[in-house]
C-alpha cells in the first residue's frame, strides 16, 4: 500500500466533514446511501469515517443523491481550487505526486509521472512548431 502524503490525509478528513454534515443536515444514514446509491457497507463507512477518498464515480452519486455540488462534498471541484487555479507558480513535475491524484482517488505513480511529463514536452514541442 503506498505512503498517503498530507494531502491525501486533509482531503479525506475535508470530504468525511462535509459529507457527515451534509448528511446530518438532510436526515440521511449512511445505511440509504448503500441501499439507494448500490456503495457497498464498508465503503461508505470509509468514507464517513474518513479512511478513504470516493471514487469520481461515487463522489458524482453521492453528490446526485444529497443534492448537492460535488464542490459541496469534495474541495478539488470548487472554483478557488488550488488544483484548477491556471494563475499560479509552475509546479515541478516531481512535485505532482504530492499535490494531485489520479481520477480514481489513488495517488500519482512513478509511471504516472514519467508519462505526464512526456505529455507536456510532447505538447510544448508541438507549440513550439515541431
Amino acid at each position: 500500500m503506498s505512503k498517503n502524503s498530507p494531502q491525501d490525509i486533509k482531503n479525506r478528513e475535508i470530504f468525511s466533514q462535509n459529507l457527515n454534515r451534509i448528511m446530518k443536515n438532510k436526515g440521511v444514514r449512511q445505511i440509504d446511501l448503500h441501499n439507494n446509491l448500490g456503495i457497498p457497507k464498508s465503503t461508505i463507512t470509509g468514507y464517513v469515517k474518513g479512511y478513504s477518498m470516493p471514487t469520481l464515480g461515487n463522489i458524482q452519486k453521492i453528490a446526485d443523491y444529497l443534492n448537492v455540488k460535488k464542490s459541496d462534498l469534495d474541495p478539488r471541484f470548487s472554483a478557488n481550487s488550488s488544483a484548477l487555479k491556471t494563475d499560479t507558480e509552475p509546479i515541478p513535475v516531481e512535485d505532482l505526486k504530492n499535490r494531485f491524484m489520479t481520477f480514481d482517488g489513488k495517488p500519482l505513480t512513478e509511471d504516472d509521472l514519467k508519462a505526464i511529463q512526456t505529455i507536456i514536452e510532447v505538447y510544448l514541442g508541438k507549440q513550439g512548431g515541431d
